[in-house]
């Protein structure tokens, strides 16, 4: 079984049609994984012991779940802690990709004045591996 873990602030039963399907492309199985509040006064320590905790939950399934073959990442959230949650992931070293969704911003500018906008997904990206960076 393969399994995407989403772990954002957009669950995946609110997903459109086309995020939907490339997520099905990835996986068989998606669970949703509330992305973290992050106070602003949170720590580069606070950060990186939250993206320490993920990760190893994430390993967890990996290596205790028999039925686990591959793991697939979606990370969306606030930035610092997103960043740490992927390097976490990739310093693991077990294969787990992380990805990130792309969409295309969509501007209407309505008659009062103000700006609505509507966010189309694209696709999936691969996040780089930081030590190519």
């Amino acid at each position: 079984m393969r399994v995407l873990f989403n772990i954002s602030n957009h669950p995946s039963d609110k997903w459109g049609e086309k995020q939907i399907q490339a997520a099905k492309e990835l996986a068989d199985v998606i669970k949703d994984c509330q992305f973290p509040n992050v106070p602003p006064k949170a720590t580069s320590y606070e950060v990186r012991t939250t993206a320490l905790e993920i990760a190893n939950e994430i390993a967890k399934q990996k290596h205790f779940q028999q039925d686990v073959e591959g793991i697939t990442v979606h990370v969306m959230g606030e930035m610092t802690l997103t960043f740490a949650i992927v390097a976490a992931l990739q310093n693991l070293k077990l294969d787990i990709r992380c990805i990130a969704s792309c969409t295309e911003r969509i501007v209407t500018e309505m008659p009062d004045g103000t700006k609505q906008s509507k966010f189309e997904f694209v696709q999936f990206r691969h996040y780089p591996h930081i030590e190519l960076l």
